[in-house]
């Protein structure tokens, strides 16, 4: 083989191997940008979960607290004694709001606070769709669970991304003071005279509040379901025989 032919192939090979550099570089520098446009994306969804996430936050413990102090239901009930400042559930041992109720009660308000409090954001960059808002809502024993979803999607024009699922826990004892107000409600139709002895033995504050001749509030305050240091307070009215 001659000089001149090795030369040729020599110089050829080097501009092979410097055009697939120069190719391998350009889909890198491709690459990169692609990534920097979702992370940007990605960056762009972070405020509208975070405002979400905090909209949640408030919603809940006051849709709790609310239906607590009212004795189980936040828009309706219809045996209610009106005091002054609340309507107050009456409770006996054949009729009373029931756990599922409560529930029902809890996720009306709190979609309808959700979308509210949404709503306060005016014209944005992104699209919700309110269609297919999920709530999941479970009154545990110890705790309340809500897993909260409503889509949410941001688009650049070339890209979109879209929000994840909110799930939170909030320590409100409901399923337990509703426990503890059915032994009370049997305490008290059960004896002619109350046993005071007998409200004490709970782990929860149980104060006994004359409303007049014919009905007695009993509000059970736990200091082990705070929201900002505020124990939730679950109030029931009952009717003397």
């Amino acid at each position: 083989m001659r000089r001149s032919q090795t030369t040729a192939f020599i110089i050829l090979g080097v501009v092979l191997i410097m055009l697939f550099v120069i190719l391998f570089i350009s889909l890198g520098f491709n690459n990169d940008s692609e990534i920097g446009q979702i992370l940007q994306l990605q960056s762009k969804m972070s405020p509208i979960q975070a405002y979400i996430d905090d909209c949640l936050s408030q919603v809940v413990p006051a849709g709790v607290f609310q239906l607590s102090r009212n004795g189980g239901f936040i828009y309706w009930y219809e045996d209610t004694l009106l005091t002054e400042y609340e309507k107050i559930a009456y409770h006996s041992a054949n009729k009373s709001p029931s756990l599922d109720m409560m529930k029902d009660e809890l996720q009306r308000f709190t979609e309808e606070s959700m979308m509210l409090c949404i709503l306060n954001l005016g014209n944005t960059s992104y699209r919700f769709d309110y269609s297919k808002i999920d709530l999941q809502i479970e009154i545990g024993e110890e705790k309340i669970n809500v897993e909260f979803n409503l889509p949410v999607t941001y688009s650049n024009g070339m890209s979109e991304v879209k929000n994840e699922k909110i799930k939170k826990t909030f320590p409100f004892r409901l399923k337990h003071l509703v426990g503890i107000k059915d032994q009370i409600v049997e305490i008290v139709e059960g004896t002619e005279y109350l046993d005071l002895d007998a409200l004490s033995r709970f782990d929860v504050e149980v104060n006994v509040i004359p409303y007049d001749r014919n009905t007695t509030v009993y509000a059970i305050v736990d200091d082990q379901s705070l929201n900002e240091q505020n124990p939730l307070t679950f109030m029931l009215a009952v009717k003397e025989k």
